[in-house]
């Protein structure tokens, strides 16, 4: 084992064969902490897309601690240049971006001097911690401030408003489509191809939560079913790994916990960094691709009668998991396409596994698709009213999937998910379009009447509030008989 080593921060233009690797970049195998780089993995390092910088090790004695620390924080420079260019793609967002740089600069390293001081502030119990626990703990703190440090740099990405945003969405479903098809035919550069639009695709949603939410109902294409399911699984998987996150963040700095090294293992696990949730979007985007080769043409009301058809079904986890086993992929990436059906209980298939033997990414990949599977129309079975599809994810499946997971994502799209169409007490049809703070419910656009007929003004009401209180939950069809047209008043 190397001993003494430490790491520099370098532009990945300036990266030079013979540098090791001192962090996992993207979801490939072959670029994971450790790895001695090559001119060709350098350059694959380099067509990756919001990769800038990158971690390797290095064993000088004489190194310049200042100007590694200064490096690893990130160079203030580095970050002016950001915001500049976020000022001419949008002026009115560059303030808040700056403070938010300024306060992910200002967080304490955690080192072995001063992490019993950090411990006190956090209520860790450190004093049950032997040796290596404490050195571990160091390096899970760091790795967790690092996680939401990478989570508020997301958020601060400019808005975009909600019709640019769902031509990107619509264009990125077609270039998933295509991309399947390389995959299925063993190109490896499909993998690099889907990795980028995963990149891409984060720093489109991840600011624009709520809007990406809602803007999933109305990106059906039925001759793209697949791709289209896919990337509705990937909004939620997005949307959940960034709340959850929060969550564990702020469970570690509430005093009024205390922690011991387990709970601080528990924290880590569910807490995701940049590159840990582009690997979570790969692995949503790919986790039926199966279905793909077996029904190129499968789309939403696609019949699955046959025995062969439901041996298919069967065994479709297993079969995507082979195929994309070929590639040079994290092993954990796969192992959670292969897992998607598992539920934390027991309960699931193909191999009926525990969450003990699960993929960091299987928790939240499992449940995203079961809820999409449950409130999108789709060959398997009938759908539910995303209310009442959370209600029976909390109540009659909740041993099904993790506590903190179902939490996050009632947090992110609320208990009548952004999206879901509700009858009010006012007469009043609309639908649910942002987070009201502080609230389990969401600001209602209301759109109709009672009778279908269009309203003149679409209004804004709080369902919290007398008169605006939800009377009844509307479903597609119930929508569609009322006023076939619904779908279009949806102001994006």
């Amino acid at each position: 084992m190397l001993q003494n080593s430490t790491f520099i921060v370098i532009e990945v233009n300036k990266l030079k064969e013979g540098s090791i690797l001192a962090e996992d970049i993207g979801v490939y195998d072959s670029l994971k902490a450790g790895t001695i780089l090559t001119t060709s993995l350098i350059k694959t390092i380099q067509s990756i897309n919001g990769i800038d910088l990158v971690k390797i090790r290095s064993f000088e004695n004489d190194f310049e601690q200042e100007e590694a620390a200064k490096k690893v924080n990130g160079d203030k420079k580095h970050y002016k240049q950001k915001i500049s260019d976020m000022e001419e793609k949008n002026l009115d967002h560059a303030d808040s971006i700056s403070n938010k740089i300024d306060k992910m600069l200002a967080r304490r390293k955690v080192t072995i001097e001063n992490v019993k001081e950090v411990g006190e502030d956090k209520n860790i119990n450190f004093d049950s911690f032997d040796n290596n626990e404490k050195g571990e703990a160091v390096k899970i703190l760091n790795s967790i401030e690092t996680a939401m440090t990478q989570i508020e740099e997301i958020e601060s990405k400019p808005k975009i408003s909600k019709e640019p945003l769902l031509n990107k969405m619509i264009k990125k479903v077609k270039d998933v489509d295509d991309t399947f098809l390389g995959l299925i035919n063993a190109r490896q550069s499909a993998v690099k191809n889907l990795e980028n639009i995963v990149s891409s695709f984060i720093d489109e949603t991840g600011p624009n939560m709520d809007s990406s939410i809602l803007l999933k109902d109305i990106l059906m294409q039925p001759e793209k079913y697949l791709a289209n399911h896919s990337m509705n699984v990937s909004i939620i998987c997005v949307s959940t790994a960034i709340e959850l996150t929060k969550i564990m963040t702020n469970k570690l700095n509430d005093p009024s916990i205390q922690k011991d090294f387990h709970l601080l293992k528990i924290i880590k696990n569910k807490t995701f960094n940049r590159q840990e949730i582009i690997k979570l979007g790969f692995a949503a985007f790919v986790h039926d691709i199966y279905f793909k080769k077996i029904y190129p043409d499968m789309s939403s009301d696609y019949k699955l009668t046959s025995l062969t058809d439901q041996s298919n079904v069967e065994k479709h986890a297993s079969e995507s998991y082979h195929l994309m086993k070929q590639f040079e992929m994290d092993y954990h990436v796969n192992k959670a396409v292969l897992q998607h059906h598992e539920s934390i209980d027991g309960s699931g298939f193909p191999d009926g596994v525990t969450e003990r033997m699960f993929s960091k990414y299987t928790a939240i990949l499992s449940f995203a698709e079961r809820y999409i599977t449950l409130t999108h129309p789709n060959p398997f079975n009938s759908t539910l009213h995303p209310t009442t599809a959370m209600k029976k994810l909390l109540t009659v499946e909740r041993n099904k999937f993790d506590t903190d997971i179902l939490l996050a994502f009632t947090r992110s799209a609320t208990m009548v998910p952004i999206g879901s169409w509700v009858l009010m007490e006012n007469g009043y049809i609309g639908y649910s379009t942002n987070r009201i703070e502080g609230s389990n419910l969401p600001i209602i656009r209301a759109v109709m009447k009672s009778t279908g007929e269009k309203l003149g003004t679409f209004e804004n009401k709080n369902p919290t509030e007398p008169g605006n209180r939800i009377d009844k939950l509307l479903q597609h069809k119930d929508l569609f008989l009322l006023n076939k047209d619904y779908q279009k008043y949806v102001c994006y």
